[in-house]
Order: structure tokens, then C-alpha cells, then sequence
């Protein structure tokens, strides 16, 4: 099996490349302008709106792409997934040298999934840019598509 590494954009715009295996150094989020909320965010226990906010606005200010993944945004989804693997697999036996096999196997997999969910959600922001004739969105009308777009369309199909 050949073992891939996830092209990341950090913030500041910098190409790195991290494996499942490396410490995630946390990084003190630092939003633009604002911190983004929304019905979905608030129902949640994890804190990721300032990051949110800060990728929306690169987004728009056409600094991230899809093909992108916002390391911070990436490291926040993996390290928060991986603590809760370690709260239902047993915090004792997951980080257990000896049975050391099984939980990696699901660290690697929470890594491929967090790199999946970092770049469809940077793919989902970039889709939203544009209204259905091409042109740009205001922000104002960028980020309500982004924060109310997938509740919206659910709703129509009820």
C-alpha cells in the first residue's frame, strides 16, 4: 500500500505536507474580520467558527481554491475526531503501545476522512462564489449561501 501525503495550505498560504503520524502543532486561530456562526456551528460542542470565517473570507477573496485544504482548518477536524476515537475506544487502550495496530489504523483513516472533509467543504465555499449567470456574489450574499445554502435547499424538498 502506498502511503500518500495531503498537499495542505496553511493560513498564511504556505504548502506543507503532514502525515497521520506527525504531532499537530495547534495554532492560535486568528480570525479576519469576524467569527462565523450559524444554526449548524452552535449545535455543535467544537468551536470552529473563527476558523470558518477566516477560510471563507480567503475563499472569497479567491486566496484558497478548491484543490486547497486549510491546515488549520484540517489539524482542528483531525484533532477533534481523533479525541473522540480515543474517548469511545478507551483513552488507556488507544494510546496503548501494544495494541498500538488497531487505533492507528483508525488514526489513518480519520486523517483521510478530516483531508476529504477540509477540501469539500473549501470546494462547497468556492461552488458558492458565483450566482447562476457567473457573476460574484457580494460577500454578504457569499457567506449567507455558504452559512444557510445546504439548509435551504433541504428545506425545498420537504
Amino acid at each position: 500500500m502506498v502511503k500518500r501525503k495531503i498537499p495542505v495550505v496553511s493560513s498564511r498560504e504556505e504548502h506543507c505536507r503532514i502525515s497521520p503520524k506527525q504531532t499537530l502543532k495547534k495554532k492560535k486561530t486568528e480570525p479576519d474580520d469576524e467569527t462565523v456562526t450559524s444554526p449548524v456551528m452552535e449545535a455543535g460542542e467544537y468551536d470552529f467558527s473563527s476558523i470558518i470565517g477566516r477560510v471563507m473570507k480567503q475563499v472569497y477573496e479567491r486566496k484558497v481554491k478548491t484543490g486547497n485544504i486549510d491546515g488549520e482548518l484540517f489539524r482542528k477536524t483531525y484533532e477533534e475526531l481523533n479525541k473522540k476515537a480515543a474517548e469511545g475506544w478507551g483513552e488507556d487502550d488507544y494510546n496503548d503501545p501494544e495494541q498500538a495496530e488497531e487505533p492507528q489504523r483508525i488514526r489513518d483513516n480519520l486523517f483521510k476522512f478530516s483531508g476529504a472533509k477540509t477540501y469539500q467543504e473549501i470546494k462547497e465555499m468556492n461552488d458558492a462564489l458565483y450566482d447562476d449567470k457567473g457573476k460574484k456574489l457580494s460577500y454578504e450574499d457569499f457567506r449567507e449561501k455558504v452559512m444557510y445554502g445546504a439548509q435551504n435547499e433541504a428545506y425545498k424538498f420537504r
